[in-house]
């Protein structure tokens, strides 16, 4: 959920749980019917000739070099901001 925080903090106690809680339920929801849907998708490539397998660990460290290399060239456009950003992001 993604909500304007002096928006949210004007919320009496109630309606920010009661929004919280639809929150939490779509969440588990919609996570749910992704995995679905992602083995559905698997198995419909599979049964028309694909094969699908796990990326390979050399793949998956280009994969990181990339990441690695976006986040350092956005950081460097937005700057403490975008650190904050991320550091919050690796804290959770």
């Amino acid at each position: 959920m993604i909500v304007n925080k002096g928006v949210w903090n004007n919320l009496d106690d109630g309606t920010r749980s009661a929004v919280q809680k639809a929150a939490d339920e779509t969440g588990a929801a919609c996570a749910a019917k992704s995995a679905q849907l992602a083995n559905w998708y698997f198995e419909q490539l599979e049964s028309n000739g694909m094969k699908v397998e796990d990326a390979s660990p050399a793949f998956l460290k280009e994969l990181q070099a990339i990441g690695a290399k976006m986040q350092s060239d956005w950081l460097a456009a937005v700057g403490s901001d975008g650190q904050a950003i991320i550091d919050a992001y690796k804290a959770m």
